[in-house]
């Protein structure tokens, strides 16, 4: 069984908690409530250990990103920004609205007070990207996925 197992190599616990705190301030400074967000990307893997992450990249619910006139990238502070709508893309299944992201509770887990998109959607939307540095990450989780089913 999987376990989260926070990614400690260069301060990577660290890092992720102090860009915790800095989106929740940046959320407390535009009033948006931590339950209308969800952390997506790298975060995820750092929680399971798997690396170290370098930003915090998170969706709000659509009554929130109105407010923002943007369906694309919103950057909040210098690591933290609000990514394109509709993340939880894949090759294999319709693409998971933000909305429900959000309110559906077998899209994301929760650590520390914030909700987190879960390790196979990731997976999904990595696969999807395709893109160089997510193909390194897919190779990433599947040896991790391999390693918890031994």
């Amino acid at each position: 069984m999987c376990e989260w197992r926070v990614f400690t190599g260069g301060g990577g616990a660290d890092k992720l908690n102090l860009a915790l705190i800095e989106l929740k301030i940046d959320l407390i400074q535009n009033a948006i409530p931590l339950s209308e967000i969800c952390v997506v990307g790298s975060s995820i893997l750092t929680i399971y250990g798997i690396r170290e992450n370098h930003d915090v990249d998170f969706v709000m619910t659509s009554k929130y990103r109105e407010r923002f006139a943007s369906s694309g990238v919103v950057p909040f502070s210098e690591f933290v920004e609000m990514v394109s709508q509709n993340w939880a893309r894949s090759k294999n299944r319709k693409t998971i609205s933000d909305d429900e992201l959000i309110e559906n509770p077998k899209y994301h887990f929760t650590y520390y007070g914030i909700k987190f998109a879960t390790l196979p959607l990731l997976l999904e939307r990595k696969e999807w990207q395709g893109r160089e540095k997510d193909i390194r990450d897919v190779e990433l989780i599947n040896g991790y996925l391999q390693s918890c089913n031994q």
